[in-house]
């Protein structure tokens, strides 16, 4: 199945009449290497807009498909109310927060617990949703001094988690066809807590 691509809105900025047609001037989601938009053209046929503010009316069909966009994400951020609180595997603060997902999770559980029976403040969350993720993340995570995301991957999740809550967040990426370790994750928690 090809992988269908998203028409993002268009904002019209232009036209010119030509004969039976109106060759449109617009931007688009695209956008240049120095970071501009990039501004495209399509032809219309005359016999398909019967309005005299033809900009106009063209952004507001525009319009309307942005607020369709936004709506669906209103419906997916209601999910986080149906959410239940997460679980916290240790204390509820400490120096280091092992966060998991998928597959990782019983490497990072079980470090936990060796760790925690080091007399380290190391203490455990798994997430079962990434979309979206869970309203009290955000405060879980800002009550640990360093934060650990093993992943069998080059990094997803970290990178969602740095952008969405702005932590410095550290990764432990391993891509070899195999699990990690819990020796693995202690190894580098060791690392980081010095």
């Amino acid at each position: 199945m090809k992988k269908q691509e998203i028409e993002h809105p268009k904002l019209y900025f232009n036209y010119i009449l030509k004969n039976n047609e109106i060759e449109l001037s617009y931007y688009s989601n695209k956008i240049d290497n120095s970071g501009k938009r990039i501004a495209q053209k399509e032809n219309l046929s005359i016999d398909k807009l019967r309005t005299k503010n033809l900009l106009k009316h063209l952004n507001e069909i525009e319009y309307k498909k942005l607020l369709i966009y936004i709506l669906r994400q209103e419906k997916v951020n209601r999910i986080q109310n149906d959410i239940a609180e997460t679980e916290i595997y240790g204390e509820n603060s400490g120096d280091l927060l092992l966060l998991s997902w998928g597959g990782t999770f019983g490497a990072c559980r079980s470090a936990t617990e060796t760790l925690q029976e080091k007399g380290l403040k190391v203490s455990h969350v798994h997430i079962r949703w990434i979309s979206p993720l869970p309203k009290d993340l955000g405060d879980i995570l800002i009550q640990f001094k360093d934060i650990l995301i093993p992943e069998i991957n080059l990094g997803q999740f970290l990178k969602l988690i740095r952008s969405e809550y702005l932590v410095d967040a550290k990764g432990l990426n391993l891509v070899r066809g195999r699990p990690i370790g819990a020796e693995t994750i202690i190894k580098k928690v060791n690392e980081i807590l010095g």
